[in-house]
């Protein structure tokens, strides 16, 4: 029998068995380690802490069970390690992150949108200006004898707005990672 203990990652409380509890808590201190130099601190590990919580929720096959060392190990995977992204410049990291590619998710954009993020959203999926996706809503709406009014209202109510970090940077199909959180983390804080 495995003692087990509650811990709260990423604001989401779960049970995790004590081995599994020693190598999340090693690799959070590697993290630490690694980014604590970075003005941008303590919202990178929010972030990787917020997707390591999704990561480790998705595996448990149902609320009750508590969370495998396998599980921490499969996360870990997924994020990459400090010394992974040590040397940034490398071809072999490059080649990495393309294969761990996502594909895009469709979601109603927050950032910028005018109504309900619908047209944001198609922008980004489709990388284009979100200026031109409106432009084209109005014209068929002038044009096209009012049919895109309810098609966007469908739209806003069947799409999902993006919320989290993880689900923007689903959005524009970009791998989930230590590296890709800390790139977008620079971008947030230089806008």
């Amino acid at each position: 029998m495995k003692r087990t203990t509650s811990i709260t990652i990423g604001g989401i409380v779960l049970h995790i068995d004590e081995d599994a509890f020693e190598l999340l808590n090693n690799y959070i201190n590697s993290l630490n380690n690694h980014f604590e130099k970075d003005p941008e601190k303590t919202d990178i590990l929010n972030d990787i802490e917020q997707r390591l919580a999704e990561l480790l929720s998705e595996q448990l096959p149902n609320k009750g069970y508590s969370v495998k060392k396998e599980y921490v190990e499969n996360a870990i995977r997924t994020m990459g390690t400090p010394q992974d992204f040590e040397n940034e410049n490398s071809d072999t990291s490059a080649t990495t992150t393309e294969k761990e590619k996502k594909t895009k998710q469709l979601y109603r954009n927050p950032d910028g949108k005018i109504l309900g993020g619908v047209c944001g959203g198609i922008a980004v999926y489709f990388a284009i200006d979100p200026t031109l996706i409106r432009i084209a809503f109005v014209i068929l709406t002038l044009f096209g004898a009012g049919f895109p009014i309810p098609l966007y209202i469908i739209l806003w109510i069947i799409i999902p707005e993006a919320q989290t970090r993880t689900q923007k940077m689903e959005m524009k199909g970009e791998s989930i990672n230590i590296e890709s959180i800390k790139k977008m983390r620079k971008l947030v804080s230089t806008t």
